[in-house]
């Protein structure tokens, strides 16, 4: 094949990766478990005050419940002073007629180069419930992940009596 062609067929490869008809590798990667670990252990440790303060001063250790969904037990730190307990919607909905607080995560998103992830915290009273959810941007930047809040919302609603 002579220059000319190899030429065309350069140029003709370049406008269908510029066109994105042709497969390139994503900009980001798929998480990894490694990655989704080092993201929800960073929120935590930044919503660590908060959790830590609602903790009673005379306990060793009391439950912090968090959702289980999107999440696993080993992906949370370990924090001493706090246990964290994964619960159902339904254990949730049994200790409703108490007084219950507890966190949750969201899916985590991709969009381009970004991740995007909720948490969010909720209290459940007899006569109330009180949630506020935050949303983060994540993005990796040489291999350590930057997280960023670029949301947040609180929501109160009162509760019916069955």
């Amino acid at each position: 094949m002579n220059k000319k062609g190899i030429s065309q067929q350069l140029g003709f490869l370049l406008i269908l990766i510029l066109s994105g008809f042709y497969s390139v590798k994503a900009q980001i990667d798929p998480l990894t478990n490694n990655d989704k670990t080092q993201l929800i252990r960073k929120i935590v440790k930044i919503h660590l005050p908060k959790i830590s303060s609602e903790m009673p001063k005379d306990t060793v250790e009391r439950p912090t419940y968090v959702l289980a969904e999107n999440i696993s037990i080993d992906r949370l730190p370990q924090i001493k002073g706090i246990k964290f307990v994964l619960v159902s919607r339904n254990e949730i909905e049994e200790m409703k007629n108490k007084e219950v607080q507890y966190y949750g995560f969201s899916k985590f998103e991709m969009s381009g180069k970004r991740i995007y992830v909720k948490f969010s915290w909720t209290s459940i009273k007899p006569e109330t419930i009180h949630s506020q959810t935050t949303t983060y941007q994540c993005q990796k930047f040489f291999d350590k992940w930057k997280v960023k809040k670029v949301y947040f919302s609180v929501s109160t609603f009162p509760l019916e009596n069955n």
